[in-house]
């Protein structure tokens, strides 16, 4: 990514190799995003909501040989963005 002047907007971590920054804040880099498109946001505005309650499951058939239980847990996790211009899209 550059500017108008050519001049990289996103500078590559030489501490951290694949890694890169835009003006000091880090990248994630995303296939979903197409080629000279970035979001910027604040997630720190985003909400989360536990969408059921914590499921939790034990059984013992699986370990019945080496007399074990195995348990399990299920979390559905879901999130908004809670104020619109939190996140916005930067074209280049």
């Amino acid at each position: 990514m550059v500017d108008a002047n050519g001049k990289p907007i996103a500078v590559q971590d030489i501490a951290n190799a694949g890694r890169y920054s835009i003006l000091g804040y880090p990248v994630l880099i995303d296939d979903q995003v197409a080629a000279n498109e970035a979001f910027l946001g604040d997630y720190k505005q985003v909400v989360g909501n536990l969408a059921a309650d914590i499921q939790i499951a034990r059984s013992s058939e699986s370990g019945f040989l080496s007399n074990s239980v195995d348990f399990r847990g299920t979390a559905i996790f879901d999130c908004d963005v809670a104020q619109p211009t939190a996140i916005v899209k930067l074209n280049v």
